[in-house]
This record gives C-alpha cells, structure tokens and sequence, in this order.
C-alpha cells in the first residue's frame, strides 16, 4: 500500500545505522526512476559513486553496470536502501545477488508488491517486514515528531493536527519544509 510510511522509515533506518558500514547508499523512488531511458544506468552510477567515490563511472548499458557492481561489491561492508521497487528486474540489475556482498552488508528495500522479493527466493520470509497502518495516536505521534521535533503538537495545534491524522485514516507521508525566519 502506497502512504504507509515505507520511504519515511527506510530513510530514517538509513540515517540511523549508515554510520555502521564502510559505505552506503540510498536509491530513492527505483519505480518511477527506472522507468526513464537510461533510468537503471543512472542508478547504478550513483551506487558506485556513492559506494566507492568513483566521480563519473563508465557505464553505458545496466549490463556493464552490473559487472562493475559485481566485481566491487564484495570490498566494501555497505548498506543499500532501494526505495518503492516494483520489478524483480530492478533488483537483478541494482544489487545483485546476496553472495556478491561482504559480510556484514546489508540491503534494504521497500515495496508494494512483496512478490517482488520472492522471485527466486531472494530474500527469506522471516526478513520481511510488513508496515501496518498506524493507529490515531501513533498517526499524531509521527506527524508531530515531523512537524514539530517532538512527540506531541504544541497544545494550540493539538485540534487541528488531529484533524490531519484523522484525514490521513493511517497513511502516513510526510515532508517537512523548513522556512527560514518563520516561527
């Protein structure tokens, strides 16, 4: 289900234990991304620069791209988020397989289709984690974390932050946009 919070948790995850790896990477939006030309290519360039510094790494096509990934990857103990993955290609084509990493690496990745994660037993069932909807107070717990840096709104917004969650019904994507010189 799209509006779950999937992308907000991957991104909290990522910022919370990136420091834990010799290199990571966060590979935002792969739906949508790969559905451009060069959408695949274009991944993989970031992975490898955000893996192993490489400024402009030739990749022409997501075949060479993937050899490249594969001859690397096993270097390094890296973390990788994939974010909104729709096809088990994106993931051939990305990250490979699990017997390419060092040890130690770990690959996280969110989707709306779970069946995306069983096409050839890539990922064990005991590893998935499916996001429920939240409920009415973890809803306003969330938004006011993301809102207002804290676990509840400020009494005077508590009605109408209320009013946002109960709106949502549980789904949960949030973007905060900071002003400066507002209050």
């Amino acid at each position: 289900m799209g509006g779950v919070g999937k992308t907000t948790l991957a991104k909290a995850i990522f910022n919370k234990i990136n420091f834990n790896f010799e290199s990571s990477c966060f590979l935002s939006d792969v739906r949508e991304g790969s559905q451009k030309n060069v959408g695949l290519v274009t991944f993989q360039k970031q992975l490898l620069r955000d893996l192993f510094n490489k400024k402009d790494p030739y990749i022409d096509n997501v075949d060479r791209g993937i050899n490249l990934i594969k001859n690397k990857i096993g270097s390094k103990k890296v973390l990788v988020v994939l974010d909104d993955v729709d096809h088990r290609k994106q993931l051939e084509k990305l990250v490979g397989e699990r017997d390419w990493y060092c040890k130690g690496s770990r690959i996280i990745i969110t989707t709306r289709d779970e069946h995306v994660l069983n096409v050839r037993n890539r990922v064990d069932k005991h590893h998935i984690y499916k996001l429920e909807v939240l409920d009415d107070t973890q809803s306003l717990q969330l938004f006011s974390w993301c809102a207002f840096g804290r676990d509840q709104p400020k009494q005077e917004y508590t009605p109408v932050s209320e009013d946002v969650v109960s709106t949502a019904g549980g789904l949960c994507s949030l973007e905060k946009l900071d002003a400066e010189g507002c209050e």
